[in-house]
């Protein structure tokens, strides 16, 4: 993919905004599926209730977003609404190939046991006359695709059905989103209309737009703002942040304010905030969701991700040995040998080998201009050392708790990269990975499926 944005994509946009200005063209009234206003992923509820950042979880995410994920995954989310009223989603999400991919989602919330009273003018002007069911259906299918390094494109087809006691209404409705990522300085931006479609016995559709846009403040700490409007309902600005203090542990938070009065009362109402855990390919989220007078909500999700990864390419990201540093576990990286190689590709591959290993967030990877400094200075006590004593030796200097050594070879124009990683303390290998890249392109990936290897 060039760096540009293609003619196809701004005819995407164009689209976009042309839909935004026949939704906002619309008469305001009453709308039909008012659940669809609902996120039941703890992850975006947690931030705001934030969407047009979000793959997948939520029925109004943003799909364009689907083709940047890492991996396949599946998700259960769950929430505890008011009045007994339960919320169920189920997701899946997998690529067609690295530039395309789709989500499968279906949605259920209902209550039971609600008292059915008529009117009645013998008594008090009504009675009751045993209990009814209320229940909302939604079938969600999603697509995105990338058309650049910096932009993809994505649309969502969904069929939603409402029943009350016997009565029952379906409408179809679309969705389309737009998703810039890769963009200077960690910037990231999505837009998007949703829920477009005829009216349902007479009832506009719950139909709005977005725009949001995230930015990657540190490593540990990502922020999102976003700007949302309901054909019936109020605009509403949001932010949230996301804080990882720990590999396993994110913490996050949102603001949600109403830009007139919502009348759901006072403070908390706008708060959001919430937790996840990281448990390899499992995270469990949850999300404390307050409502004013109406009470409090709480969402869980878990999911579960799969499959190959699906390294996302980034034009800006400059190859440096430069790596966050925290209080993980120190690694120390060394330059990969080579017998028929240029030093520069060979130099380049471990670079981009430190970079991933930093991206899995399990280790602090040392600066290589610190561990060429530790060499310069204890030459003396190196001289006469094979050549991996001398090694483990410059990590003890270092006090890192690893060291990654290996070779890149070439064998009829593939590449191949082999590495060791030695516990410094024992002077053993403690594990052995290797991976091939049928072209330079290939490196990174190569070299970003090494580095979650010796992750895990």
């Amino acid at each position: 993919m060039d760096g540009k944005i293609p003619y196809k994509s701004a005819v995407v946009i164009s689209t976009l905004f042309l839909l935004l200005t026949q939704t906002y063209a619309a008469s305001p009234g009453t709308t039909i599926f008012p659940f669809l206003k609902i996120s039941p992923s703890a992850r975006d509820s947690a931030m705001g209730e934030i969407s047009s950042l979000s793959a997948s979880g939520s029925p109004e995410s943003n799909p364009a977003v689907l083709p940047w994920q890492e991996q396949n995954e599946i998700s259960l989310n769950y929430m505890a609404y008011f009045q007994d009223t339960n919320y169920s989603y189920l997701n899946y999400l997998g690529h067609m190939k690295d530039s395309m991919a789709y989500n499968v989602s279906l949605g259920y919330l209902g209550v039971g046991g609600l008292t059915r009273t008529v009117a009645d003018s013998s008594t008090q002007g009504f009675s009751e006359t045993g209990s009814f069911n209320f229940s909302d259906m939604l079938a969600n299918l999603g697509f995105g695709q990338k058309v650049s390094e910096y932009f993809s494109y994505g649309v969502s087809a969904k069929y939603v059905q409402e029943s009350i006691d016997s009565n029952a209404n379906s409408g179809y409705m679309l969705s389309l989103g737009g998703y810039f990522s890769n963009l200077p300085n960690s910037w990231r931006i999505g837009f998007g209309v949703f829920n477009l479609g005829p009216q349902v016995k007479g009832y506009n559709l719950p139909s709005g737009v977005y725009g949001g846009v995230a930015k990657q403040l540190t490593p540990a700490i990502l922020a999102e703002a976003e700007v949302v409007g309901y054909l019936d309902t109020v605009t509403e600005a949001k932010v949230g942040f996301e804080f990882v203090p720990a590999k396993a542990i994110i913490l996050r938070a949102g603001y949600n304010y109403p830009l007139s009065d919502n009348d759901l009362g006072n403070f908390p109402v706008n708060i959001t905030a919430g937790l996840g855990l990281n448990l390899g390919n499992f995270s469990l989220d949850y999300a404390w969701v307050p409502y004013g007078d109406l009470g409090q909500t709480h969402r869980l999700s878990l999911t579960k991700k799969f499959g190959a990864r699906h390294i996302i390419e980034n034009p800006n990201e400059e190859i440096t040995p430069v790596i966050n540093r925290n209080e993980k576990e120190l690694i120390a990286v060394f330059d990969l040998t080579c017998d028929n190689l240029p030093a520069a590709l060979t130099k380049m591959t471990s670079n981009i080998l430190r970079l991933e290993l930093a991206n899995t967030n399990t280790y602090t990877v040392l600066d290589q201009t610190v561990v060429e400094q530790a060499v310069s200075n204890h030459k003396d006590q190196l001289s006469g050392l094979e050549e991996q004593a001398a090694d483990v030796k410059v990590g003890k200097f270092l006090n890192a708790k690893y060291i990654v050594t290996g070779s890149m070879k070439d064998i009829n124009g593939t590449y191949y990269i082999s590495v060791n990683q030695i516990d410094v303390e024992s002077g053993k290998v403690a594990r052995t990975t290797s991976e091939k890249a049928e072209s330079a392109k290939d490196i990174r990936h190569a070299a970003a499926e090494i580095a979650w290897k010796l992750s895990e």
